[in-house]
């Protein structure tokens, strides 16, 4: 009941009216991969650079969102929207309950993240990614305690590759969970392991050399669609966005918007 009683509080910060302009964007090209069957990797909508190379590693949400609009227009995208949000915070109340905290301290930090994460709460790819980081969460320790199991981790990758750059996380906290597990083996044997703590130590060993090799199969997935070739520098042009950012807009500073601003001063 707590688990649903949270779940609920999360759609209902979720479920409101459509307020992303990027939307549009992402909306127009959907309508144009559906229309064409193609996706343009141009810059169809600038008049001073309309040739200008454009990745577009987001070209799965902009299929799913043209479609979610033709169903039922912004009501259906903002419906698509909460589910996604639902789905990933509904993984992180599942994976803190897994890992043994227990249905308060879950409903707590779960209810943190929602609030944590309301300046992202629109109707962007980015959605996708927090769906597949709180899977991680949730999934990742069954999955590496058989060899087998890993090899489900690329092809799933591989489909998180066609709805946003953020896939770049997945290798990264497979890399990073393989590489607790080897500190782990260092550390020698929990005082609950098998009764040889040799034993204990080789197999948290193995386990963490198919993690990493698990790893690398996630980042070979997450170059995985039609502009994978493109995400490292679209990544790498992320680190020089601040340099525009100061620029954005001109307005004055208010507390209610700006309260960062004001507690730095």
């Amino acid at each position: 009941m707590l688990a649903v009683a949270v779940l609920l509080v999360v759609a209902h910060r979720a479920l409101q009216p459509m307020d992303e302009t990027d939307l549009f964007f992402h909306l127009k090209l959907g309508d144009t991969i559906l229309e064409q069957h193609r996706i343009p990797f141009r810059n169809l909508f600038s008049f001073t650079y309309p040739d200008h190379p454009d990745p577009d590693l987001a070209w799965g949400f902009q299929v799913a969102v043209a479609l979610a609009y033709r169903l039922g227009g912004f009501e259906a995208i903002v419906l698509l929207k909460t589910l996604l949000f639902v789905a990933a915070l509904g993984l992180v109340f599942a994976a803190a309950r897994r890992r043994g905290a227990g249905p308060v301290a879950a409903a707590v930090a779960t209810l943190l993240a929602t609030w944590a994460a309301d300046q992202r709460l629109v109707e962007r790819p980015h959605l996708v990614t927090f769906v597949g980081i709180a899977a991680l969460g949730w999934g990742l320790d069954w999955i590496t305690a058989r060899p087998r199991r890993l090899l489900v981790l690329p092809p799933l990758v591989a489909v998180w590759a066609n709805f946003h750059a953020g896939v770049f996380f997945a290798p990264l906290i497979v890399a990073a969970y393989g590489a607790g597990l080897w500190l782990e083996a260092g550390a020698g044997p929990a005082p609950e392991a098998a009764a040889d703590p040799t034993i204990a130590v080789a197999a948290t060993r193995r386990r963490a050399g198919f993690t990493l090799l698990g790893a690398l199969g996630c980042a070979a997935a997450a170059f995985a669609s039609p502009g994978g070739r493109w995400l490292p520098g679209y990544l790498g042009w992320h680190t020089g966005l601040g340099a525009t950012r100061n620029v954005e807009e001109f307005r004055v500073a208010e507390l209610s918007s700006d309260p960062g601003f004001f507690a730095l001063v």
